[in-house]
């Protein structure tokens, strides 16, 4: 089990580093076959773009909840979708795509 640091104050981007590089190697283990292929270059493209530009120790902490936050919800909805991919009929297919354009022309045009 990870132990996350005090972040009551904030984080030191170093510390924000090495708990999402723990975070990601120990959730990869347990994801299905389909996200395998963890790297280190990941670590750096999540880092950069929650993390890299935080001023402050609370940013720090902001950016690296918002990145753990955002990989637990994300992967999880994307593994979901993917099981549930290609089952449906044409019938399906047709509904599903008339509720879109609806939706698109709703958010559209009110």
């Amino acid at each position: 089990l990870m132990k996350f640091p005090d972040f009551t104050h904030g984080l030191e981007k170093e510390v924000a580093y090495q708990v999402l590089q723990n975070f990601l190697e120990l959730s990869f283990e347990h994801l299905s076959c389909s996200f395998q292929g963890f790297t280190s270059d990941m670590v750096d493209l999540v880092f950069n773009e929650y993390i890299g530009k935080a001023e402050s120790r609370a940013q720090v902490r902001d950016g690296l909840l918002d990145a753990i936050g955002d990989h637990v919800f994300v992967f999880s909805a994307i593994e979901v979708a993917r099981y549930h991919r290609g089952n449906a009929t044409e019938e399906e297919n047709k509904l599903s795509r008339a509720v879109m354009k609806y939706w698109t022309n709703f958010a559209r045009n009110g």
